[in-house]
């Protein structure tokens, strides 16, 4: 029995030999296998953060794209709001002119003021001319302001004609 049980020990420990064997080649395996997931793990991760990385990357520059346009809007607005105010002075120095050309009768006072007021209009003129100075719906109205302007100027002129002769 003692030469039985030699055998079966022996048989034993070759299955366990084998057993030991394969739970190693096994367990290198899955190593392999988790260092595969792992690296997979890492580049998704990587690519994710690229992604979000690029992701931010729009998201700022519409967001300084957006900031430009609504500069864009309101630099237009601020020349908007400077060409009315040459427009008014315009209108002013015509009031002016008419004022030392009739009340007064200082007829080169009234020149002066007329030469300023047709040069404060061609000033705005050139401006409405350049494309998107001001707002394309306020366009209009200014010419219209110009057109009047113009009439306005053209009547003293008259006057200061006749005074001449």
């Amino acid at each position: 029995m003692d030469i039985e049980k030699r055998g079966d020990y022996r048989k034993s420990v070759k299955n366990a030999h084998e057993q030991a064997t394969q739970a190693a080649e096994s367990s290198r395996q899955h190593t392999n296998d988790l260092d595969k997931i792992i690296r997979s793990a890492e580049g998704a991760r990587d690519q994710l953060t690229d992604g979000q990385d690029r992701q931010r990357m729009r998201e700022q520059t519409a967001a300084r794209t957006a900031r430009a346009d609504a500069s864009s809007r309101t630099a237009a607005h601020v020349r908007l709001r400077a060409i009315e105010s040459q427009l008014t002075s315009a209108f002013t120095y015509c009031t002016t002119g008419e004022n030392a050309l009739v009340v007064l009768g200082r007829v080169k006072t009234a020149r002066r003021s007329i030469e300023k007021a047709r040069h404060t209009a061609e000033k705005v003129r050139t401006h409405v001319r350049e494309p998107n100075h001001v707002p394309a719906d306020s366009v209009a109205g200014i010419n219209q302001r110009l057109a009047e302007l113009d009439r306005r100027i053209s009547v003293i002129e008259a006057r200061l004609a006749a005074e001449r002769t």
